[in-house]
């Protein structure tokens, strides 16, 4: 479905800014 879509999407932007974090950290 299309929400399912948006949930993938959201998930995927929250693990890019957490490695975003852990790289700047460094």
């Amino acid at each position: 479905t299309k929400n399912k879509g948006i949930h993938k999407a959201l998930h995927v932007r929250k693990a890019n800014i957490k490695a975003k974090e852990l790289a700047d950290k460094e």
